[in-house]
């Protein structure tokens, strides 16, 4: 059975500031890895591991990006599940993978939202990536950097294509080569 300690993920992120809690629900007790930005204030990316199944075996059960308290209430940016393997060890190094791109800083999670700020959808992208769709109704984008304050940023228009109910990035509408 795997079991993922603080100490193996500090190893693989190279980065110190992790800690184990537990999290009781109405659905069970949950055990949340939390990878620590230095500022306080900034979100956390979180790896919620549940115990499933008829062996009761603990798995990853989703990571939620840049989790933070707000009004009290826990909110994140994104989450994502990782279950693709049958292989629960598989799971999670796709996991640890995609979350020390974003450790690293070479990755991002890139929000489009409204005038107001009002989220859309989003997505992990490259750190200067974009992405491939935008909903009609975003306004802007905002980039989230790990262990960085997110920075809003102006949606470069002339990447798309406006679809009515949206805008496709205009790479996608190139012919492909033959």
């Amino acid at each position: 059975m795997l079991t993922v300690s603080v100490d193996w993920l500090r190893r693989r992120l190279r980065w110190p500031h992790i800690r184990s809690t537990e999290k009781v629900d109405p659905y069970g007790t949950s055990r949340v890895i939390s990878i620590l930005p230095e500022q306080e204030g900034l979100g956390t990316i979180d790896l919620i591991f549940g115990v499933f199944g008829r062996q009761r075996q603990e798995i990853l059960h989703s990571v939620h990006y840049f989790s933070s308290i707000l009004g009290g209430k826990s909110e994140h940016r994104g989450h994502c599940h990782y279950e693709r393997w049958d292989c629960e060890a598989r799971n999670v190094i796709d996991a640890v993978r995609e979350v020390a791109r974003l450790v690293s800083q070479q990755d991002c999670w890139v929000e489009c939202v409204d005038e107001v700020g009002k989220y859309w959808s989003s997505q992990q992208l490259p750190g200067d990536g974009v992405p491939d769709f935008v909903p009609s109704q975003a306004h802007h984008f905002r980039r989230v950097f790990f262990n960085r304050a997110p920075e809003d940023e102006v949606i470069d228009r002339s990447l798309y294509l406006d679809e009515g109910y949206g805008l496709i990035a205009r790479a996608l509408h190139e012919p492909i080569p033959q």
